[in-house]
This record gives C-alpha cells, structure tokens and sequence, in this order.
C-alpha cells in the first residue's frame, strides 16, 4: 500500500460503513418533521411531461400545479421550469409560499423525475459521537464501498494471489476517484464554514444547533445532488462564512434553488431568479427622530473592559471603544467571536468583568434581536399589542400594521398563530412606536422578506439617532454605509477600507481564488 493509499485508509478507517450492496440514499435521512404540516395543504400536482422525456434529461417542468391551504390559494395553475445548471433564487413576501413549494418539490410531491437526486437542506445533523469529518466524508457512497471492502481484505490473515489481485484493483479504483481530493474538497467546505482543524475532528454533539446547521449544509455541499434545495441558508451563519459561500456556489455546475431574503448573496450566486407575485402597498419603516443636546457628542463608552461568561475565556480584553452620536456601526466577525456580547454589554444586560463602561446620561437605547421576537405576548392579537405600545386609535394600529406590509386577515388573530415572519415584522413596530437615539440591531433580517428588508434600510438611512448593527446580510451593511468594525483576538478595531475590501482579505486568507 502507497503512503498516500495509507493516508486515505486512515482517514476512512474509523468510518460506519455502508454494505456493497446498499444504495445510500440521502433522501432517507429527512426526519418525521421535515415535511410536518404539508398534509393540510390541497395539492394538484400538473401535468407531466412523456416518461421519455424524463428519463434523458436533468432538467424539471412542471406545468398546471395548484397548491391552496384553508381554501386559499397560494399556486393556481402554475409552472415550474429548472433548467440542470442554472442557480435559481426563489423570492416574495413572507408567507406567499416559497418554502411551501420548495418543501413539495423535496417530498416529491411534485413529481420530480425520479433520474434526479436531489437534496433538501433544512434541519441540522444529529448530535452524535461521531466526528465532523467522518460525516461529512461517510456521504461518498463508492469510496465508503471500496474502503469497507478493502477494511475486510487487510484483516484477513493470509493474504492469497486473488485477493493480492482484488487489493490492486482497488487501489487503482480509489486513485481514479482521489480520495486524497475528496479529504480536501470536505477540508475546504468546512473551512469555509468556519470550521478549524480542531473543530472537524470534534464529535458533532458537542456543537450547537446552529453549527449543526452549518455542518448539514457541508454535507449536502460535499454531496453535490443533481438539485439543491436551500431555505435561507445563511440564517445560521457569520458574515464571513456568507462571503465564502457565495464565493463557492457561483461555481456549482448543477442546478440550485434557493429560498433567500439576502439580496447580494441572490445577486451573487444565481443565474436566475422566480418572482412569487402577491398584491402588496409599500412597505412603510419609519423610527422617530432622536433629539440629542447641543453637547452629546458620544453615547457610550468603553474603558480597558474585560468579560467573559462564568468559567469560560476571555471574549474581551482591556477593550475601548465608543459609539458616538448619530454614528453607523456594522460589527463583523466569526461566530462566537462575541458580536452579540458585545450588544449585551451596551444595551446593559451585561456588566463588565473589568474596565468602565459609561453611558451618556440622556442616551435611549432600543433594540431588534431574536428577544424582540420571543418576547411578544402569545395571547394577544396585533392590534392589541400594537395598541398596547401607546394607546393608539385602533385606526392608527391598523396603518401600522399595513405599512410593516402584515396583511389585513391577521389582525385579529393570536399572535402564537402567526408565521415567524409575521412576527419578526410586528417586533418591527415596537421601534416604529417609541422615541430612541441609539438602536442596536441583532440580526435583524433573518425573518423578513426583500421589500421589507429594503424598507428597514430606508429606515435606518433616514433616522438621525445612533446604529449598530449585528448582521451576516451584506445587503444590508453595504446600503446602510456603516463604518466598519470587526472583533479579534479579544478586542475591536476599525475594517480600513469598504466591505469589497474586507470580502477580498477574508477569502485571501483561506486561500480562495479571487476571480
């Protein structure tokens, strides 16, 4: 055996593999959940093209489709076309029904031809012993073949002139396939999902659901499915790993669709895109002027601060900083680098280990994060809550609602029965209700369709307070104009240069092409 056949064994030797004769089917892998609540919509699924057709082509066309739910229809005698190699992305408001087909093209309940492989990617891998690496290289089905086969053959006691044989042939097979390249592609991936060395060789129980998420995703890049379907991708990850991914997908040959509210990933990644029309006024955001005195010149301070969680290390060291008054901020870095602390610390809810932090005595700070969300009473109905948020006429919460483009049928509705999309525009309105001069956003696109996204934007350009924003949407820090900072090796320091200039680094530091 070469040294480099040994280096492969090795890496596949502790792997749980599949017998020779079993197909691995990663269709079978969706859990109970994946495709919960499709039961209650009515579907009628087209026309099909000749079995002919389909079975010499990679390309979809599905024509005369209707999907409705409680007699209300969201496709009606619709056509679906997907070209094999195009990068499609799928857009429209929230709750027009985009992940609800993209859920019945993963079922098949559309009929997909069933030649193509395709893969869903919505749910995080199972938090299990087994490493990062070994589930991500376990999904190449033929050389999990080979290795198992050739597992068994060096255990054999002897070794017979057939079996010498056999053991060459196998070799040359894993050569023609470059296992070696297969470790690098998966090596690649998870780098650029933010994954160290030492991460892709931890168990993945000891990961969180987001980096689960992130390793589900390496998986089905690792795969490469004849279809891809994603449903907002880049939720669950950083700036950074969003800048390498589209990076990534531009250069995928198969044939992608994609369900995103990220405008520049859209606008970077797909050859197409599918409206998903629906009726709808302007989206209206607005956030009260802030009044500052004559000499408020800064709104927070930070002195030589230190934190970090109880038993854990450091994430700030002997850190300054400062938001000044009317200033934009975009805070940029890896996950669990402290971006979402570092709000904490200025809004309040955590108090530094050592150092000063000193707030400007007039300062009023408000928020948008996940919170905003979680926090909304279940039991009331939005116009309740928004009434609530200042005695307003019922005629004026109504405005509200409509201008954050929540649609009139859900008004009266609990709010526990709302879309999470609904609910992240109805957390919108808290801002939109009450005067603040320092906002700090958290994420605050991961909910929330395009044109609302392009109204939160017009908000903050047009708001003369304080921002600072948290956010993996370059979308948004780029049409904000925020000044750039990022945070490492425990402190925080100004990004010299435009966002352009700060994607270029980052993928030069990987060691990515920059084409």
């Amino acid at each position: 055996m070469s040294i480099e056949q040994k280096t492969c064994f090795d890496e596949f030797s502790s792997l749980p593999f599949v017998k020779k004769d079993e197909k691995f089917d990663f269709e079978k892998e969706y859990n109970e959940t994946t495709f919960q609540g499709l039961e209650n919509f009515t579907l009628d699924s087209g026309e099909q093209k000749p079995i002919e057709y389909l079975e010499n082509s990679l390309d979809i066309n599905i024509e005369g489709f209707s999907i409705s739910v409680n007699e209300r229809f969201l496709f009606k005698n619709a056509d679906l076309k997907l070209n094999y190699g195009h990068r499609y992305g799928l857009v429209g408001l929230n709750d027009v029904g985009k992940t609800t087909l993209i859920k019945h093209i993963a079922s098949r309940a559309l009929r997909v031809p069933q030649n193509i492989d395709l893969l869903y990617c919505d749910q995080e891998v199972k938090p299990i012993d087994e490493t990062v690496m070994n589930v991500i290289l376990r999904t190449h089905t033929k050389i999990n073949q080979l290795y198992e086969e050739l597992k068994v053959l060096l255990e054999e006691p002897s070794m017979t002139n057939e079996n010498k044989k056999r053991l060459d042939k196998i070799h040359k097979e894993l050569e023609a396939f470059k296992c070696n390249e297969s470790h690098l592609k998966a090596c690649r991936i998870l780098a650029g999902l933010g994954f160290d060395r030492s991460m892709m060789h931890r168990p993945t129980r000891s990961f969180s659901t987001a980096w689960r998420m992130r390793i589900s995703l390496a998986k089905a890049l690792f795969i490469e499915p004849s279809l891809l379907l994603l449903d907002e991708p880049t939720n669950y990850l950083d700036i950074n790993s969003v800048v390498w991914l589209d990076k990534y997908l531009r250069d995928w040959k198969k044939t992608i669709l994609v369900v995103s509210n990220d405008q520049c990933f859209l606008d970077k990644v797909c050859t197409d895109i599918i409206h998903l029309q629906d009726i709808q006024e302007k989206i209206i955001i607005e956030f009260p002027n802030a009044h500052f005195s004559e000499s408020q010149e800064w709104q927070i301070f930070f002195k030589n601060v230190s934190f970090n969680y109880e038993n854990q290390s450091y994430l700030f060291k002997d850190m300054d900083f400062s938001v000044e008054t009317k200033s934009r901020v975009s805070i940029l870095g890896s996950n669990g680098v402290g971006k979402s602390t570092l709000l904490k610390l200025l809004m309040g809810d955590l108090q530094p280990k050592n150092g000063k932090i000193i707030r400007n005595g007039r300062i009023r700070l408000g928020r948008y994060n996940q919170d905003s969300i979680e926090k909304l009473d279940l039991n009331m109905t939005p116009l309740e809550y928004i009434k609530n948020l200042g005695n307003f006429e019922y005629q004026d919460c109504r405005k509200k609602l409509r201008n954050v483009g929540l649609p009139e049928f859900i008004n009266e509705m609990k709010i526990e029965n709302l879309s999470i999309g609904h609910k992240a525009k109805l957390a919108l309105c808290d801002l939109m209700s009450k005067e603040y001069n320092l906002i700090l956003f958290d994420e605050p696109t991961n909910y929330l369709d395009i044109k609302t996204i392009d109204a939160l934007v017009e908000a903050v350009n047009s708001y003369n307070g304080s921002v600072v924003i948290v956010s993996h949407d370059e979308f948004l820090i780029k049409e904000t104009n925020c000044e750039l900072y990022i945070i490492e090796n425990l402190n925080i320091c100004r990004v010299q240069g435009v966002f352009d200039d700060y994607r270029k680094e980052f993928l030069e530091s990987l060691g990515e092409k920059i084409g």
